[in-house]
């Protein structure tokens, strides 16, 4: 199967809950291909609308995963399997691409009893068309959609511009990106660093090897990164069955729980991208570019350039400002002593810096680069609770969903405090990764 995912841009239109709520509150992400060929329509079941799908690729529908159990499994019973394909196969189960179901002339398409891809983290399914012969292109102009009256009449707020060399530099480096895949789901970022290793945050890996946390498993027990649907890829997509999988030794190299940082070793390093490298001293710097995965809308690699990199006072200020005109977020239920503004104690912390970037879930481990170097891998965003409670139906009694953008952000850890580490804990690794 081809990397059919470049064939579709704006996934926002049919995956709006999926929209930036937290992070920057802009999208200047970039993917290697930027295509907008598409067509949305809408999956029937029984006549009646189930919800949206997209056309991607040639003949396939991109669509969320629980609409699709609608139709498999509308009453929920245990008694069927999760999703039992064959009711796809129904005949009052189609896609429509009209311009209103009211369309008695419309035209139906008919899907094939199968679930091409699943991906349970970002709730979305893979569906194929039995026939593709007069489908829609879907291709949408997205020129002729601006209006005079919208133009950017005198410069954007911040400059987020790139020279032709910074675009070939950084485009260099997306290489060097990867994800950690375990049973055909991203957990998180690695990126390649020395001779035969990758970097990623500690709870990325954790995810693989004790995804429910469980207390019978031992926090070092490593052996399931050996499990043959454990693996790293490097290219644009994950989904691209073309691109090598690079497997795992069921081992951590270096763990620092603290810093939330591990260090993985690759088993072949046939055809493995060049490693990235790592700053010892991070000095100021006051934009990053962040490449990973993660990204609310688009499950391919990108970069975020320009991150802005916080000023730690600045935020204390606003912190202060906005928790005492309101008191009231202060009082959530079920966060940890001291609240929401008791987890932003962790900015007191030297080794970690905040950035606002526009990546979400799966970009834990994505490295942070200024100029040619990786000062910074990112491991968290912050607060924690708010990202935990967005979706939960007391996000907006708990008074969290008035959080100002600039309070949300996220947490690096600076490779020069990993250095720091690493050279007393393991001298020879150290040299390998930052020599």
């Amino acid at each position: 199967m081809r990397d059919w995912f470049g064939d579709f841009m704006y996934m926002s239109e049919i995956l709006p809950r999926f929209s930036n709520k937290f992070k920057k509150p802009n999208d200047n992400t970039l993917s290697k291909k930027m295509d907008n060929d598409m067509s949305l329509g809408a999956i029937i079941s029984g006549n009646f609308f189930i919800g949206t799908g997209r056309r991607i690729g040639g003949k396939y529908i991109v669509t969320y995963l629980h609409v699709v159990k609608k139709i498999t499994n509308p009453g929920g019973l245990a008694s069927i399997a999760d999703i039992d394909r064959s009711k796809l196969d129904d005949p009052t189960v189609y896609v429509t691409f009209a311009s209103s179901l009211k369309r008695r002339q419309r035209p139906k398409f008919h899907i094939k009893p199968d679930v091409i891809y699943i991906n349970a983290q970002f709730e979305f399914a893979i569906l194929e068309l039995k026939s593709f012969e007069c489908l829609p292109r879907g291709h949408k102009d997205r020129v002729s959609e601006i209006r005079p009256e919208n133009a950017n009449k005198f410069k954007k707020s911040h400059d987020s511009t790139l020279s032709e060399q910074m675009v070939n530099n950084m485009s260099v480096k997306m290489k060097s990106v990867g994800a950690i895949i375990s049973n055909d789901s991203v957990r998180g970022t690695v990126f390649r660093v020395g001779s035969k290793y990758v970097m990623t945050a500690l709870h990325v890996v954790k995810s693989v090897t004790n995804p429910r946390g469980l207390p019978s498993i031992a926090d070092t027990d490593w052996s399931k990164l050996d499990h043959p649907t454990v693996y790293i890829k490097f290219a644009a997509s994950v989904m691209d069955d073309q691109s090598p999988k690079f497997y795992i030794k069921p081992d951590v190299i270096y763990m620092n729980k603290q810093l939330d940082i591990a260090i993985l070793e690759l088993k072949s390093l046939e055809c493995l991208p060049r490693s990235l490298k790592l700053s010892k001293y991070m000095g100021h710097v006051k934009c990053v570019n962040i490449i990973g995965f993660g990204h609310p809308i688009d499950p391919r690699k990108r970069l975020d350039p320009n991150c802005e990199v916080l000023n730690i006072n600045h935020i204390i200020t606003a912190i202060e400002n906005f928790f005492n005109a309101n008191p009231s977020v202060l009082q959530l239920n079920g966060l940890k002593p001291g609240g929401i503004k008791g987890e932003y104690n962790e900015l007191g912390n030297t080794f970690m810096f905040p950035c606002h970037t526009f990546f979400e879930q799966g970009s834990s481990g994505a490295p942070a680069i200024e100029e040619n170097d990786v000062v910074g891998i990112l491991v968290k965003g912050m607060p924690f609770s708010y990202y935990e409670m967005r979706d939960s139906p007391y996000f907006t009694a708990s008074g969290i969903d008035k959080l100002p953008n600039n309070l949300k952000f996220e947490l690096c850890i600076k490779t020069e405090s990993i250095f720091n580490d690493m050279r007393y804990v393991v001298p020879m690794l150290a040299d390998d990764l930052f020599d």
